[in-house]
């Protein structure tokens, strides 16, 4: 605070004391004619911060006064985005300590700001104040709840709600440890129904008549529900947990990408908001292991969309690893939230076929893959490893695991490529109810 007085030191003391400290910006006045003490001080204040958007209407604005003295003012408008002024509103003279309202007619297609400047005569600076012009027919929606980056089933209850079924081999043992074979079903992979659970609604004050979604595919073109329609609707909220679901039997395994749109209804008036959801598919309808069957724990890797990676595990499990750096020879892949595993990829991008996959687990154990994403070996803490042999040019059949000390489980297929006989040491292992029941489609 700037104060020019001419009085004595004690009388400048005594004025200090009975002086309220003001919060707006004093210039001194000159000590002729206006005397000595006084100064210019003046604000602008809106009556609200914040107005609700009409096609046109009349914002207040208080202009104080804080001075000693009189001052003339000049009053002009001026707005932003798609807010207009309708004219200014010209000049007033004020005396110290008073103050008058101001209306500003302005007019309004999209949010945006109006704002009063005052400009004084005398003091020779300006002063506004700002009112934001906001759509009073506001949503909101979030997909934080859609779990498109690490669905396992080890951190749900009740198998995630998934029909399960295993079958194992006799276990024998190699290194003190049991080893065999197990083979899981879950429902997920084979069915063809997904779904996307999203939370949106309006605001207090204008909370919608009734709320609707819709779903645009990597195509561009509306899903289809479950129900028939590209749209479903729900009752209007402020807060509501909405839901699709939808039949897709083309989805391979995988992540995709969609746009999740609500849409929300007060009358004729209609506003639209979307966010990006990511849903991940396992699709084992085409098994050779049989309609949602998989080898328990053969985990893979998939390649995904911007070099992110894809895993799963062979018992429903699938995840979402986005890569967060790369060397000249080795890139870093970001855990899901849930996960605290490592990935890595190794090799020369500009060699394909030299690259692998590592995935290093909490105990310690490493997997390895090759460069579509197979299971080549596991190799535990104390460097014991377990080969994964694969049929020749067949990435989806496996035809062996040798164990650390050379035994082999070993897979044999029928004349339709579908497992028929599990073979281990301790002889021939004909799994013929096993194949014939899980060889249904």
């Amino acid at each position: 605070m700037k104060l020019r007085v001419s009085f004595p030191v004690l009388a400048f003391a005594i004025t200090l004391l009975f002086t309220p400290i003001r919060a707006y910006a004093q210039n001194p006045c000159n000590d002729e004619p206006y005397g000595p003490g006084c100064y210019w001080a003046f604000h602008v204040v809106p009556s609200a911060d914040s107005l609700p958007l009409v096609a046109q209407s009349i914002a207040y604005f208080t202009l104080m006064n804080d001075g000693t003295n009189f001052e003339s003012f000049t009053l002009t408008c001026s707005s932003s985005g798609g807010v207009s002024c309708a004219y200014d509103q010209g000049s007033t003279t004020l005396f110290g300590g008073t103050s008058t309202l101001v209306g500003v007619i302005f007019s309004a297609s999209s949010p945006g700001a109006l704002t009063l400047t005052a400009t004084g005569f005398y003091s020779a600076w300006a002063e506004g104040g700002t009112t934001v012009v906001y759509d009073p027919y506001r949503i909101w929606l979030s997909a934080t709840q859609h779990n498109g980056y690490n669905q396992s089933v080890a951190l749900c209850t009740l198998s995630c709600f998934n029909g399960v079924m295993s079958y194992s081999t006799n276990a024998y043992f190699s290194l003190d440890v049991p080893r065999s074979v197990e083979l899981s079903y879950t429902s997920r992979q084979v069915q063809a129904r997904h779904a996307i659970v999203v939370n949106g609604g309006g605001y207090p004050g204008y909370v919608p008549e009734k709320l609707s979604l819709r779903l645009l595919r990597p195509n561009g073109t509306f899903q289809t529900f479950t129900n028939g329609s590209t749209e479903i609707y729900y009752q209007g909220a402020q807060t509501a947990q909405m839901g699709v679901q939808f039949d897709d039997s083309s989805l391979a395994t995988g992540a995709y990408y969609y746009t999740i749109i609500l849409r929300a209804y007060w009358g004729a008036t209609v506003r639209e908001l979307s966010v990006p959801v990511r849903l991940l598919v396992l699709n084992q309808r085409g098994s050779p292991y049989g309609a949602g069957w998989s080898i328990a724990s053969l985990a893979r890797v998939l390649l995904g969309q911007g070099d992110s990676l894809l895993t799963s595990d062979g018992e429903g499990s699938i995840q979402f690893w986005r890569r967060i750096s790369c060397g000249a020879n080795s890139c870093a892949y970001g855990a899901p939230a849930g996960e605290f595993d490592k990935l890595e990829r190794l090799g020369p991008p500009t060699e394909p076929a030299g690259i692998t996959y590592v995935r290093t687990q909490v105990d310690g154990t490493k997997l390895t893959f090759d460069w579509g994403g197979r299971l080549l070996y596991s190799d535990d803490v104390f460097n014991n490893r377990t080969r994964y042999v694969w049929r020749a040019n067949d990435s989806e059949r496996l035809d062996s695991i040798v164990d650390p000390v050379g035994k082999a489980i070993v897979f044999e297929y029928n004349v339709s490529n579908r497992l028929h006989t599990i073979r281990d040491l301790v002889g021939s292992r004909t799994l013929s109810p096993l194949a014939a029941r899980v060889n249904v489609s």
